[in-house]
């Protein structure tokens, strides 16, 4: 009997890619992947946010499971996933819009 086990990846990378001015919004998308031969359950994921001087993330298209809580400047995104399938991808975009309080590297 072999056993199919789920081998979870998380990429986040920058969209736009900038760089960007002062007053546009920025984002990063953030994709869970499944690599493995098996069904993953159950899969948790919880990923501090860029803090600015006034970055206020959200969700865009919102993405069911997918939540930002925590104040500005300690947000953090937290999904849930029943299950993931072999190869399922979802991607979770978020955005903020800039001021001259986040000038300065975004990551």
């Amino acid at each position: 009997m072999t056993v199919q086990c789920a081998h979870i990846m998380i990429t986040k990378t920058a969209n736009p890619a900038g760089p960007v001015s002062s007053g546009d919004s920025i984002g990063f998308d953030i994709v869970v992947t499944n690599n493995g031969p098996g069904t993953a359950v159950n899969v948790v994921v919880n990923d501090p946010l860029p803090a600015g001087g006034d970055l206020s993330w959200s969700i865009s298209p919102s993405v069911t499971g997918c939540a930002i809580t925590g104040p500005v400047g300690t947000q953090v995104l937290s999904c849930t996933f029943a299950s993931l399938g072999v190869a399922s991808e979802p991607t979770i975009h978020i955005t903020s819009t800039t001021t001259k309080q986040d000038c300065a590297t975004v990551s």
